[in-house]
């Protein structure tokens, strides 16, 4: 398992700043900001439509089939790579090699005040926050005692959160300064990530 999520994660890693990227060649300027919330909805959206079909799926079909209907389901993405047309970028001479233009990125990104304490933040909450995710099996069935469909709904509650988390950001945005809504937010995850490891309640846990 813990192999697995490895190569998931490095699969992740190149995938999403890559698919991120594309966004930018695949609209135009104006419509950038309309596009980045569509993507992040569609996301969301995923995250909760997801596990509550696989869910379902378990209990009928078993892990491995629910494994086999994911593999299935990003044939459409593939396909839409073929379809999707984006603008021509201007070729660029690069003379020096990745592992360059990564040092000269890190660089700037640790000499930058303002996306400094952001890479940290993310780093942090990313090791030693997200990794709930990875213990969400053990938590449904060896504590809270549910089957397929109660860890369909544990994960669907994390793709609600998301996408409220979304519509207070949107909402928000401009009333609250956008550095203590992310320090205000960042101390919820925290207390929400302990409080759900001292949970023994299923709906509690759900919140």
């Amino acid at each position: 398992v813990v192999i697995i999520w490895l190569q998931t994660g490095i699969v992740m890693a190149a995938n999403g700043p890559a698919w991120q990227a594309c966004i930018v060649d695949l609209v135009e300027s104006s419509d950038l900001p309309t596009a980045i919330a569509l993507n992040s909805t569609q996301f969301n959206l995923s995250r909760v439509a997801g596990p509550s079909i696989a869910g379902v799926l378990l209990a009928l079909i078993g892990a491995a089939g629910c494994f086999f209907i994911n593999s299935l389901s990003f044939l459409a993405g593939v396909g839409a790579l073929f379809v999707i047309q984006p603008r021509p970028a201007k070729p660029k001479v690069e003379t020096t090699s990745v592992w360059a233009r990564l040092r000269v990125g890190l660089a700037y990104t640790l000499n930058q005040p303002m996306l400094r304490p952001l890479i940290v933040l993310t780093s942090v909450r990313t090791i030693f926050g997200m990794t709930y995710a990875l213990l969400m099996p053990v938590m449904a069935q060896n504590v809270l005692g549910q089957n397929a469909g109660g860890y369909g709904a544990m994960m669907s509650a994390t793709g609600v959160g998301a996408i409220i988390g979304s519509l207070a950001v949107a909402s928000w945005g401009n009333l609250i300064p956008r550095g203590r809504l992310l320090i205000g937010a960042e101390l919820a995850f925290s207390a929400s990530v302990v409080g759900f490891s001292l949970s023994r309640s299923f709906l509690l846990s759900l919140v």
